[in-house]
């Protein structure tokens, strides 16, 4: 007999033991963490979604998908209140929305009008961004809902 202990049967439970825990980690640690989130709820980002998909399908050139045309683009832009985007796009009185078209590097838009809906600060919103090309310039279209 071997003065020797069972170290593989202990080498085998030890790492049986550890990739059990590192499993249960990865799979908990993500919900425990999205619990807290961000205070948006899923309804939130439905709604962004699809505001963002109408807009882009609405104010795009015909045959061209994500290239929307100038003269809607400032026609929306520049009717563009709260009460008017939420009856266009059937929004429910208590959600408010902010459109806002930015060049593609996220930096701010001058020289036109580029901001619809409710004024945006900071505050905790679902976002949808979609790229478009209105005049053959790279935008970025940010829907943000709350």
């Amino acid at each position: 007999m071997s003065d020797r202990a069972q170290t593989t049967h202990d080498y085998a439970v030890g790492i049986s033991v550890f990739l059990l825990t590192v499993a249960f980690v990865f799979a908990y640690v993500p919900s425990a963490l999205g619990a807290v989130g961000d205070g948006t709820t899923g309804a939130d980002a439905a709604t962004a979604d699809r505001l963002a998909t109408e807009l882009v399908a609405e104010l795009s050139v015909d045959d061209y998908p994500n290239r929307l045309d100038d003269s809607s683009v400032s026609t929306f832009f520049a009717s563009g209140s709260m009460a008017t985007v939420r009856a266009d796009y059937d929004l429910r009185e208590s959600t408010y929305a902010n459109v806002t078209l930015e060049y593609a590097n996220g930096s701010v838009v001058t020289g036109r009008d580029v901001h619809a809906g409710a004024s945006y600060a900071d505050q905790r919103a679902a976002t949808m961004t979609r790229m478009v090309v209105v005049d053959d310039v790279r935008y970025r279209l940010v829907v943000r809902v709350w």
